[in-house]
C-alpha cells in the first residue's frame, strides 16, 4: 500500500475478527499553493481500507512496517494451509 506523504504515526493497522483495517491521514504539505498547481495525484485527508482475511492465517504473527514509502504487512499462513509435497512411491 503506497503511503507517500503519510507519517508513520498517522497510520493505524488493526485486526478485528477476520478483517484487517488500515487507517491513516495524509496531511497537506505546508506552503503548497493549490492555485498554482496544474495536476495533483495525491489524495489529502483521511483514508481507510479493509481486507477480509482467509481462515488459515497466523493472527499473532501479523507484522506491519514502513519501507521506502510503502506500508508492508506480512500475514503468515498456518502450517495446515501451506502447500505440502506428497511423494509418489513405486508399486512393488
Amino acid at each position: 500500500c503506497p503511503i507517500a506523504g503519510v507519517e508513520k504515526t498517522d497510520i493505524r493497522v488493526s485486526l478485528q475478527d477476520d478483517v484487517l483495517t488500515i487507517r491513516g491521514e495524509r496531511k497537506r504539505v505546508p506552503g503548497l499553493d493549490l492555485h498554482k498547481t496544474l495536476v495533483g495525484e495525491l489524495y489529502w485527508g483521511v483514508f481507510s481500507r479493509s481486507i477480509v482475511l482467509p481462515d488459515h492465517i497466523e493472527r499473532k504473527g501479523i507484522q506491519a512496517r514502513v519501507h521506502e514509502h510503502l506500508l508492508l504487512i506480512t500475514v503468515p499462513k498456518t502450517e495446515d494451509y501451506k502447500t505440502r509435497i506428497i511423494h509418489v512411491n513405486a508399486d512393488e
